[in-house]
């Protein structure tokens, strides 16, 4: 392996780490000029689109 464990089984582990991903798009997309609103609704859609994590399966 090259050092990190398999956490796709790991129901805690999935959703922290969408939530990183989930920060640092709003970060860039505060950066690229978006509203803290307008990243905030975009970054919603994208975890409610998220199979298995936001979104119904």
């Amino acid at each position: 392996m090259s050092g990190q464990e398999d956490v796709s089984n790991d129901p805690y582990m999935m959703i922290l780490r969408m939530a990183s991903i989930l920060g640092d798009f709003r970060r860039a997309l505060l950066k690229e000029g978006f509203s803290k609103e307008e990243a905030f609704c975009l970054a919603e859609q994208l975890f409610r689109e998220t199979p298995n994590v936001g979104g119904e399966q």
